[in-house]
């Protein structure tokens, strides 16, 4: 496991970043020292590992895609979408998901302006929990992002109002494909007698 930064032969530096003579360290705490490097570095080289095999997989089953489409004289045009191919008794699945990772440009600002100012003329008329629920729609999280879903639920809310059009027209302007994120998953039958898949896990902490 390689360092950041070089530290001088029979150094070792703290969590303070201050240079402490090797000698002078605990001898447990330079167990745990050793022990933590060797295993980061096993994660490393697995982390290296499973993103190599997600790699040759979807390639796999890209090839599989080309060959299908090959054979219905069909041709392939842009990147390739969400796929579940099945072995021949469907006890075994792999799966490609495809998922788009939205975000809000400055326009969202315009459109809580005109939002907020049509609440402020409902005030008298307008529905407590439909104001309510306006207002929390654009209320950000702890780390400073807006609910996506909150923001399709102010989209399909109808007002006759003109000043509310344009701000949803200005929230529908603000939307923009960041991202994209492909998962891979690999599912089985847990018997014969089920015909559920259940998906493999993956993630270290559910093994």
């Amino acid at each position: 496991m390689s360092n950041p930064s070089k530290v001088p032969e029979g150094y070792m530096k703290n969590a303070a970043g201050n240079l402490i003579a090797t000698k002078n360290v605990k001898a447990l705490d330079l167990i745990e020292d050793e022990l933590v490097k060797e295993v980061i570095g096993e994660a490393l080289e697995l982390q290296q590992k499973m993103r190599d095999l997600k790699s040759q997989w979807l390639d796999k089953m890209e090839s599989f895609v080309a060959l299908a489409a090959s054979e219905y004289e069909a041709k392939l045009k842009g990147k390739k979408g969400n796929l579940t191919l099945k072995t021949y008794d469907g006890s075994h699945s792999i799966a490609i998901k495809v998922q788009q990772n939205m975000a809000f440009d400055s326009k969202l600002d315009i459109a809580k302006l005109l939002v907020d100012e049509c609440i402020e003329e409902w005030a008298e008329t307008a529905d407590e929990k439909i104001k309510t629920l306006i207002h929390s729609a654009f209320q950000t999280d702890n780390r400073g992002n807006i609910n996506r879903d909150k923001m399709f639920d102010l989209l399909r809310m109808d007002f006759d109002d003109e000043r509310w059009n344009r701000a949803m027209e200005a929230l529908r302007d603000s939307i923009f494909h960041e991202s994209s994120s492909t998962y891979f998953t690999v599912s089985r039958r847990q018997s014969d007698k089920e015909n559920k898949l259940v998906q493999l896990p993956m993630n270290l902490s559910s093994l």
